[in-house]
């Protein structure tokens, strides 16, 4: 799916918390980095930022792009692309100019696009049970179908390793 170790080759000064460990305390970074453990503080990186499957945050998080396929427990701040993978779980807000949601992951708190003015876009979500999510939108940019949301706004590309 995602070029991993492109991240590593491409940014020789990027860090990395490996499976296993537990990091307590904030984390701040201008480069890029990958995150497999579990970090008890909130994230700060002035660049890409990588949040593995097996990875568990409490905290906040705030980075130039995301990648989600762990836990979260925390709000997502991303300055451009977000994206949140299927194996991903959210507890928390998330704000972007770009969100990517694969089906399957698992959001619960409010998703934001961030626009060049102001916060005029917004989504929110509610699990409601294994099988059913509740969409509400107070914008009329957001249309919802069937339980479904389409942002019309929102432009998605797979550039780089986003």
């Amino acid at each position: 799916m995602y070029n991993l170790s492109q991240i590593v080759e491409e940014h020789s000064e990027s860090f990395l918390l490996p499976t296993g460990v537990l990091f307590s305390g904030d984390i701040e970074s201008a480069n890029p980095g990958r995150i497999d453990g579990n970090v008890s503080g909130n994230i700060n990186v002035n660049s890409k930022l990588f949040i593995g499957e097996d990875a568990t945050i409490f905290g906040n998080i705030s980075a130039l792009q995301i990648i989600v396929q762990g836990k979260v427990d925390g709000n997502i701040d991303c300055k451009t692309k977000v994206v949140i993978c299927n194996s991903a779980v959210v507890n928390g807000d998330i704000l972007a100019e770009t969100i990517d949601i694969k089906e399957g992951s698992v959001i619960n708190g409010s998703v934001i696009k961030r626009t060049g003015k102001n916060l005029d876009a917004k989504l929110i979500l509610r699990k409601i049970s294994k099988e059913n999510t509740k969409v509400e939108s107070r914008n009329p940019v957001i249309s919802i179908k069937e339980r479904k949301a389409t942002m019309h706004d929102v432009q998605s590309t797979n550039d780089g390793w986003f």
